[in-house]
């Protein structure tokens, strides 16, 4: 039997209007938006070590970074800048259905984090295609990432700078200027909504649950 996940919109309904998925079959209209948001507030980076700092946080993190990165390179009304910013917010959204693992493990050269690999990008690529988001992020957002990466090194861990280099594989990646303060669940999940309205993001199967 294929494994059905119970999700946050499946939480205080009946059973007839409960709502499970699959990571291995799940489809663009089957992705929604308080799923992700539902998730990622109470999903904490690096496996709970660093305490209550959670994925959707990161994200919202991760947007400003490549708004800063875009300041000036672009009109704010183009596609790229509006397509990167959304990027910057979804880039770990996968992690709402099928989690994520440490990168030491997730890197590793092993035939189960090289089939866990396969499946992030394939929820990755619905979750894509759900929103109409180009099929892979711009590089900015890849910059970004390592950026709110060496700050979190940074604030959460100590981290010096060649720990940085080496340990984290961050060379020539500078940290934040800004401190990272954590939020609450409740604060995150209300940052990232209001982010997710403000750049447009609508799941295709939350129009068609309204058209």
């Amino acid at each position: 039997m294929e494994a059905m996940m119970w999700l946050t919109t499946s939480r205080g309904v009946s059973p007839e209007d409960r709502r499970y998925v699959s990571a291995y079959t799940l489809t663009a209209d089957e992705v929604r938006t308080e799923d992700i948001i539902g998730s990622l507030a109470h999903q904490n980076r690096y496996i709970g070590h660093v305490g209550t700092y959670s994925v959707a946080q990161h994200s919202v993190l991760v947007m400003r970074e490549v708004a800063r990165l875009l300041d000036g390179r672009f009109d704010d009304d183009s596609d790229v800048y509006r397509s990167s910013l959304q990027w910057g917010l979804m880039h770990d959204a996968s992690e709402a259905y099928i989690g994520d693992w440490p990168a030491p493990l997730k890197h590793s050269n092993t035939e189960m984090a090289r089939a866990f690999n396969i499946l992030e990008d394939r929820v990755q690529g619905v979750i894509a295609a759900a929103y109409g988001l180009p099929a892979s992020y711009p590089v900015v957002v890849k910059l970004a990432d390592k950026i709110v990466l060496a700050t979190e090194a940074r604030d959460f861990f100590g981290a010096t700078r060649a720990e940085m280099d080496t340990d984290w594989h961050l060379e020539g990646v500078d940290p934040s200027d800004e401190e990272i303060i954590p939020w609450t669940p409740a604060m995150s999940s209300v940052i990232m909504r209001q982010m997710m309205e403000a750049r447009g993001l609508r799941a295709r199967g939350e129009r068609d649950d309204t058209d």
